[in-house]
């Protein structure tokens, strides 16, 4: 699933994707996405030294010249967040993107000059006991679009990246510290073990005849194998990290099975559950309406019951098939109605290209093991193909076709990772601020048919 680079550092092995090119294409639009994009201490101190007294840069555009760069955070007090424009129609545009599209920061001072979360942007260093896996967000143009030469090929600019991130970092439990990844919240597991899960739910991707099959499947399988660990903390003695180990062996041999002579075969047990034809409009349309309207509650920062009221409301909308849906950057708000009338086929070979390298990215990247635990951010990673599939549909909507193309799927994809991933915006702050939120998703979460909902019903229309 990746390929191993050797550190001048013995202890510092960088994991690169196999299948992930990348190289800044200057479109400026991840530039414009993000809900806060913070001012970290030190970029603050540059500025105040090259800046005496103010925190302002004078820039080619008048209407930005003399307002303040950054503004106090208003989901972490202390914490300084660059402004966005005040243009009617600028959305999540950055204060400093200039008209060329380009940082003026950059432009004027040089690369130093940016924030830290600019200059390491689009890399997600996730820090392992084996060693560091290299990520990057699909918000950035040209990770979508697969520009560049492979991401490994670029490895000493890849560790000063690196060196720098050690702010924004990401650090798995070690296993020499004997803290472990939950599987689910009553089933932990050590790094080693997590690894060869990992490998298997790829597995089980790349053998499914579509992505959403292959997310199916891979919901299957860690609903079976948690059920499966479960029950052997009730043996005879409690399994020690040994036993455990040989107890997961045993059930990875079951669940591959015997691949035949032209190697099919493998995962007939899981596949037979993840090809049955079930789906669950209903509960379709209202989680992924509940997540929209949560969603939209981040902008209006509403207290803990307008909150609750506004996203019953929307629950309620989208239960008789009605609600909208907002395209975050322009604003536009598409009723579902219409957008339920666009054709949509994740199956065609582009798109299908296009979403099993998001997927196997999200597993290289270690999303996974980053959530609350291994069950709850999978629901969340299912939770995005459904809303891939309903921004796709908007987009093609919103430009007038009547089907979803390569591009819209894009932009889905795009819209999806920089508003919804719960480690790279600022989604995941509302349920912090919110547990009970939290906790009715893990409730419509926990249903069985959830998988085939969030990845069925609306393929053909």
């Amino acid at each position: 699933m990746s390929t191993e680079t050797e550190s001048r550092e013995p202890d510092a092995a960088l994991h690169f994707p196999e299948d992930q090119n990348y190289a800044c294409v200057k479109c400026g639009r991840s530039c414009e996405m993000f809900d806060e994009v913070e001012l970290d201490p030190q970029t603050q101190e540059r500025w105040a030294e090259q800046f005496p007294g103010k925190q302002t840069l004078r820039r080619t555009n008048p209407d930005e010249a003399g307002k303040p760069i950054a503004i106090e955070s208003p989901w972490d007090p202390g914490k300084s967040t660059l402004r966005k424009k005040d243009e009617a129609r600028a959305g999540n545009a950055c204060c400093l993107l200039n008209e060329d599209r380009l940082c003026e920061a950059h432009c004027r001072l040089g690369e130093e000059a940016k924030p830290v979360v600019c200059r390491t942007f689009p890399y997600k260093f996730v820090d392992t006991p084996d060693g560091v896996y290299v990520g990057l967000s699909f918000a950035c143009t040209a990770v979508l679009r697969d520009e560049g030469p492979p991401v490994g090929e670029s490895e000493s600019d890849t560790r000063e990246i690196h060196a720098l991130s050690e702010r924004y970092r990401t650090r798995l439990h070690s296993d020499e510290t004997g803290e472990e990844i939950l599987l689910s919240p009553s089933v932990s597991i050590p790094f080693k073990s997590y690894c060869m899960i990992e490998t298997d739910l790829a597995e089980l991707l790349d053998a499914a005849p579509d992505v959403g099959t292959g997310l199916i499947a891979q919901s299957t399988y860690l609903g079976m194998l948690s059920r499966f660990l479960l029950e052997s903390k009730s043996l005879p003695g409690a399994p020690g990290a040994q036993m455990q180990e040989r107890i997961l062996e045993v059930f990875r041999a079951r669940m591959r099975g015997e691949a035949a002579e032209d190697g099919s075969g493998r995962w007939q047990r899981i596949f037979a559950i993840a090809l049955k034809p079930k789906s669950a409009p209903l509960l379709r349309r209202v989680f992924l309406g509940y997540v929209l309207a949560l969603r939209r509650q981040y902008d209006r920062r509403l207290g803990a019951l307008a909150t609750a009221l506004a996203t019953s409301r929307n629950y309620a909308a989208y239960a008789i098939g009605r609600g909208e849906i907002e395209l975050p950057e322009s604003g536009e708000r598409l009723a579902y109605r219409d957008i339920a009338k666009i054709k949509f086929e994740p199956n065609q070979d582009d798109a299908r290209e296009l979403l099993a390298r998001y997927f196997r990215h999200c597993l290289h990247r270690k999303d996974l093991a980053l959530g609350d635990d291994v069950r709850f951010a999978h629901n969340i990673m299912l939770t995005h193909y459904g809303l891939i599939g309903w921004y796709a549909r908007a987009f093609a909507l919103s430009g007038g076709r009547s089907e979803a193309g390569l591009d819209d799927f894009h932009e889905a994809i795009r819209t999806v990772e920089a508003y919804f991933g719960l480690h790279y915006s600022t989604f995941g702050k509302l349920f912090t601020a919110n547990p009970r939120l939290k906790a009715i998703m893990i409730g419509l979460f926990s249903r069985p048919i959830f998988a085939f909902a969030m990845t069925r019903g609306e393929e053909r229309k």
